[in-house]
């Protein structure tokens, strides 16, 4: 029972103060989640030890967030959040089964809230998350992540994609007006559908094209009643990026660069608007140079393994963060969790936690085998999470 409280229910309890960020604005729910997530950190300290691309990212990122106190305004929060993240990331990597389905969740309460605000209580989009100072983006973010999170674990445990999932996060994408949000999830949307259905390519895009053509009208109604069609697809990031770089010296490259001192990004309330740009800007060049050292060899292992499909959901993830400062969030889990997982998942700490389970299961099926009401249940649920 120890093991249960301290082990699952208290990292889970961290995972729920991370997710749903609207319920908890407080930052002493930050602090909380560090005590919660700590004794699971610290009882699987040698997986952080034994794995030399979490381990080096683990100090670059620390080192690269505390001496980024000296040359910006930035509080002790970032590093906090890097440290708690990192041990989310080490518990979702080995409680993955579990885990995948609290995403799943979280993505259809975030769809749900979404609906919520915008056609019942008649909301303006930047007023969601207004409370906790975020803006129509968040939840874009928060979608594509969320797919590519579901359909990269979803595929890699059953060989399975999304279908319903990107799908509906595509629709709601268009109200939220996210050019970057809606991109990615079409373009995610017509890769699993592409990938499930690619016997059928042809009459796909047979499909495809008649259903534009038959609701053309359609669709450009609906386009017409979005902020995309009046502003356009340039809002300023190009400058920003530049009024960034520009600002650059020795000490900001390596220190990291308060943006409240760029004029072009303090319009925008600091926000450089791309992920890697605002990781520099909290962890200095030691954080992004660990950062860009596990996902190059995350990418080079998957792609050496030629799965492919899983390639793809790392791109999609890529492409959508590089429009937004998705990084240095209470979210960052999502992200380190795709990227960490084909570095950490062969450790040999991780294939003895899975053999557990599996023995686990077996158990529990054995017992379970012959119960009608159960076979039904697990049936039920296959047919759903094989749509979804």
């Amino acid at each position: 029972m120890k093991d249960v409280i301290l082990y699952k229910a208290m990292p889970i309890i961290a995972l729920f103060f991370l997710s749903y960020v609207n319920l908890f604005t407080s930052p002493v729910f930050l602090v909380l989640s560090l005590l919660l997530i700590a004794p699971y950190m610290i009882y699987r300290y040698k997986i952080f030890i034994n794995n030399k691309y979490l381990c080096l990212f683990a100090i670059m990122g620390l080192f690269g967030s505390l001496i980024n106190l000296i040359g910006t305004n930035n509080g002790i929060g970032g590093t906090i959040n890097f440290v708690v993240a990192l041990g989310i990331t080490v518990f979702c990597i080995e409680n993955i089964n579990i885990v995948r389905y609290f995403v799943l969740i979280f993505c259809i309460y975030t769809v749900c809230f979404v609906y919520t605000g915008l056609f019942i209580n008649e909301l303006d989009i930047n007023a969601l998350y207004e409370n906790i100072g975020l803006s129509r983006n968040f939840p874009g973010f928060i979608m594509c992540t969320c797919c590519c999170f579901w359909g990269f674990f979803k595929y890699l445990k059953k060989h399975e994609l999304p279908i319903l999932l990107p799908i509906i996060c595509t629709i709601f994408a268009f109200f939220l007006d996210g050019r970057s949000t809606l991109g990615v999830l079409f373009g995610l949307s017509l890769f699993c559908l592409y990938c499930t259905f690619r016997r059928f390519t042809i009459v796909f895009i047979l499909c495809l094209i008649i259903l534009i053509i038959v609701f053309l009208d359609d669709i450009i109604n609906i386009y017409l009643l979005t902020n995309i069609a009046t502003s356009g697809m340039e809002t300023g990031r190009f400058d920003i990026w530049k009024g960034y770089i520009e600002n650059l010296d020795l000490s900001t490259i390596i220190l990291g660069l308060n943006t409240m001192d760029v004029p072009v990004i303090r319009k925008f309330n600091g926000n450089p608007h791309n992920a890697f740009l605002n990781f520099h800007y909290r962890m200095g060049l030691f954080g992004i140079i660990g950062l860009l050292l596990v996902i190059y060899m995350s990418i080079k292992i998957i792609l050496k393994r030629r799965s492919f499909i899983l390639f793809g959901f790392q791109l999609f993830l890529l492409i959508r963060i590089f429009f937004d400062a998705c990084l240095g969030a209470s979210t960052d889990y999502l992200i380190y969790t795709i990227f960490l997982y084909p570095l950490l998942y062969n450790q040999k700490y991780l294939r003895r936690a899975r053999k557990r389970r599996e023995a686990q299961k077996q158990i529990f099926r054995r017992h379970n085998t012959h119960n009608p009401i159960f076979e039904k249940i697990n049936s039920l649920f296959s047919k759903v999470e094989r749509l979804i």
